[in-house]
């Protein structure tokens, strides 16, 4: 039977809310998704690297497809170039077989969450929380 991956990719930083944030992210993605394994990365500062989740995802033979789902708001040099680069991507590119353990995978590459309509009702949600709390000390 072959598994469905997916590696979320973080920025990583020196402070460990961070690193908290993105575990906490994919712990909830993998109790409420399909996904057979889910995982997590970061560019730098923080652990494991992208190439250290790929190794560690790719050590079980039956994981054939893996998704690369970046954590990030807007498409910069991290996403696109750094990750791509990481993943042997072509500019433009978002689909790779790589052989790994001697196994072939096929790596995806999704896109930022750009402006998307699900941010905005977060948005709304932690401002107006935001006022509520003001008025309530107030």
């Amino acid at each position: 039977m072959e598994k469905k991956a997916i590696i979320l990719v973080g920025h990583g930083s020196s402070m460990p809310h961070n690193k908290e944030v993105i575990s906490a992210l994919a712990k909830k993605l993998k109790e409420n998704s399909f996904w057979d394994e889910v995982s997590y990365s970061f560019m730098n500062m923080s652990s494991p690297s992208i190439k250290g989740a790929i190794e560690d995802v790719c050590a079980d033979p039956m994981v054939t497809s893996i998704v690369m789902a970046p954590v990030f708001i807007a498409p910069g040099v991290h996403i696109k170039e750094d990750v791509p680069e990481i993943l042997g991507l072509a500019p433009g590119e978002k689909t790779k077989e790589m052989e790994i353990n001697g196994k072939i995978r096929t790596f995806y590459y999704s896109e930022p969450f750009g402006p998307d309509d699900r941010l905005v009702d977060i948005i709304n949600d932690r401002a107006l929380a935001a006022v509520e709390q003001c008025i309530e000390k107030g």
